[in-house]
């Protein structure tokens, strides 16, 4: 999964988190450990493996690791 993909699951996931939360706070802990984990395998740098969870901001234009262009 490229980094982008992985941050739209990541906000997709919150919102499901969000909705679902009103019925049910166990599925909605559960769609959320799923979106984590998912984010902590996925958004990374695609030439060095940086993750980019450590970086401020939505979406970096280049990796703060390697410098090279995302």
């Amino acid at each position: 999964m490229k980094h982008k993909r992985s941050l739209e699951a990541l906000i997709v996931g919150f919102v499901l988190t969000i909705a679902v939360s009103f019925f049910s706070t166990k599925i909605a802990g559960a769609v959320l450990a799923v979106s984590l984990i998912q984010m902590f395998l996925f958004y990374r740098c695609p030439h060095c493996g940086y993750g980019l969870y450590n970086v401020c901001g939505i979406m970096p234009s280049c990796c703060p690791n390697c410098g090279e262009d995302l």
